[in-house]
């Protein structure tokens, strides 16, 4: 069965490339590359050199990727429209440049074989009266305006403005989204004025951002925002769109949203629940990992650094050989 890796990466990049080759099954994988258009891309064409099966975004398809805004989606949906113009089979799996399998080829590919007919997202109904608490259960992501401010020399900050709201927090986010988004001016009486319009033609869910469907999901999510582009309007200014529009496209069209499992397939373990990155693997969760290894349902881990511990990652090689 066809496995079509879409894989974001912005830095790592001998790391990226040993996960492709860890990947590689012979005619049976393909990867599409995306590199934040923030980074250099050089040196991750450098590192897969030799490795047929990997495709970079380029051009227009390459975009910016800031952690929390919707260049994420816009990635991965250019890297779905070029895995869909290739008349790819099976399943699209979508990983971070940072994830690594923890079962071989073959179990990978007999487990999705197994479950041929499903989509894994995990998935939860919005607002969630146990998730997102901060958020309000997930209704601020979508009743909010969500916009990020990139300056340079400076990190990415986020500036969530509400609507019908003028108490003096809110206005002070308008002159400051005002000082250092300028281009945003026409927008801004659009933000403090009028309620989001939330299209009624989705049903929402919270997720994660890592997902696995299947090819024939992946067309009809595109055909459905080529319909429907009043959703890719919305989402641009949703709170982390990522961990929303997918699951939500994949739990109302017809086509699979009696098919979708919830599960993202991968070990992700949290120290800190308000934390937006996931811990460290290190060879200190051999253990953990190795229980993992006995559930059918997770077939990747979540996130590994090889500058910080690199010999994890030549354990679970070892395992895997043997497997």
């Amino acid at each position: 069965m066809e496995r079509n890796y879409i894989i974001l990466a912005y830095k790592l990049p001998e790391q990226m490339a040993r996960l492709i080759r860890r990947l590689s099954d012979g005619d049976q994988t393909f990867f599409y590359v995306h590199v934040d258009r923030n980074f250099d891309m050089e040196p991750f064409v450098k590192a897969c050199a030799g490795l047929s099966n990997v495709k970079f975004l380029t051009g227009d398809d390459r975009v910016y990727s800031y952690w929390g805004d919707y260049g994420t989606v816009k990635a991965t949906l250019n890297a779905m429209r070029l895995i869909v113009k290739d008349r790819r089979r099976g399943f699209i799996i979508l990983m971070s440049g940072q994830d690594y399998p923890i079962r071989s080829n073959r179990e990978i590919n007999d487990f999705l074989e197994a479950q041929a007919d499903h989509d894994f997202s995990v998935h939860f109904a919005l607002p969630s009266k146990t998730r997102w608490k901060q958020a309000d259960g997930g209704k601020k992501r979508l009743e909010y305006y969500h916009v990020s401010l990139h300056r340079p020399g400076r990190e990415i900050e986020y500036v969530d403005i509400q609507p019908g709201c003028f108490d003096w927090l809110n206005l002070k986010k308008c002159l400051y989204l005002l000082r250092f988004r300028p281009e945003l001016a026409w927008r801004l009486p659009q933000f403090l004025f009028f309620r989001r319009r939330i299209p009624d033609c989705l049903n929402y869910y919270g997720s994660e951002t890592w997902w696995v469907m299947r090819t024939s999901s992946a067309a009809a999510i595109l055909e459905f925002l080529d319909c429907n582009p009043e959703v890719i309007r919305f989402f641009k200014y949703v709170s982390v769109p990522e961990e929303i529009m997918f699951a939500s496209l994949l739990k109302t069209l017809p086509v699979c949203r009696d098919q979708i499992i919830d599960s993202s397939l991968r070990l992700i373990c949290w120290n800190d629940v308000n934390s937006s990155s996931p811990k460290l693997f290190t060879m200190e969760d051999q253990e953990l990992i190795s229980k993992a290894r006995k559930q059918k349902d997770l077939l990747f881990a979540r996130k590994f650094d090889s500058t910080r511990d690199a010999a994890v990652m030549d354990w679970l090689d070892k395992l895997m050989d043997q497997d």
